[in-house]
């Protein structure tokens, strides 16, 4: 679910108030203009919709000192020329670079959703290939798809969204997002335990309904010969204790009856109470 303007809003805002030295700021208009940027013949038109983040573009703009135009009546756009800005060398100041581009187009998922996905995206194909180029050498594994004449780039995995987030400097959302993850471990950690426990409860209630059933099979219809004294009375012990675990059964044996019989031993007499319940088509 990609409809988060609040999150992504709040990582644009955290990364673009980290960016305070020149050079990182040429970077992020640098990687702004890369996914953001309309590419005219002679300029870069930036389309910037959040007052904030606009204001913040133009302050960068003025302290780099590259000229730019806005037009009395499209207030959301900024006109940079060519002339004015080399996107050549872009290889210094990565983290900057991406927080630029993450700026321009980023989105993210909802930070309650158990579907993540990140993406970001330009109008040229060939910006798209070369960012993901530069990402996919640090095993960001970004996909790229085609949507409304955009191309998009995005990640699905919920570690390499947080360690894109780590890259751009967005700690703050990058820790909110590894707290969620470590809750969800334990709550996920906690279920299956439970479903666990809920599956072995299961399994010993049928167990003990099945071992009665043959028992009283067994005294009911006189088959008592198969069976020596000694089993005899621990299957009357295991019907007025049906939820008495072997250990505790083993332990009564020898408390009231002085028989001493492993737990592994009282498994195998239940197992020949079994057999002969089976003979007798039980």
């Amino acid at each position: 679910m990609l409809n988060s303007e609040s999150f992504a809003h709040q990582i644009k805002i955290e990364v673009i108030n980290n960016i305070t030295s020149l050079k990182h700021k040429k970077a992020f208009i640098k990687g702004l203009i890369f996914s953001n940027g309309i590419w005219n013949e002679n300029n870069y038109v930036l389309v910037l919709k959040s007052n904030e983040i606009f204001n913040k573009v133009v302050q960068f703009l003025t302290d780099i000192r590259v000229p730019f135009t806005i037009k009395k009546n499209i207030k959301t756009h900024i006109y940079v020329d060519k002339v004015d800005i080399n996107l050549n060398n872009i290889t210094e100041y990565h983290g900057s670079f991406f927080a630029g581009v993450f700026c321009g187009s980023g989105n993210i998922s909802t930070k309650t959703t158990t579907s993540y996905h990140l993406e970001f995206s330009s109008r040229l194909k060939e910006n798209i290939d070369f960012l993901v180029s530069v990402l996919n050498k640090y095993d960001f594994n970004f996909s790229i798809f085609n949507r409304k004449e955009k191309w998009f780039a995005y990640i699905k995995k919920l570690d390499l969204i947080c360690d894109f987030l780590g890259a751009i400097e967005a700690k703050n959302a990058y820790f909110e997002l590894q707290d969620i993850k470590i809750s969800r471990d334990i709550e996920n950690s906690i279920n299956r335990v439970q479903n666990i426990d809920i599956s072995n409860m299961t399994r010993v209630a049928k167990s003990n309904i099945k071992h009665s059933k043959n028992i009283n099979f067994i005294f009911e219809n006189n088959l008592e010969k198969y069976f020596t004294e000694e089993q005899l009375l621990f299957f009357k012990l295991k019907l007025d204790n049906s939820y008495s675990t072997l250990n505790e059964l083993s332990d009564m044996l020898y408390e009231r009856y002085k028989i001493n019989m492993t737990k592994s031993g009282l498994n195998h007499w239940l197992i020949k109470l079994n057999t002969i319940a089976k003979m007798y088509g039980v």
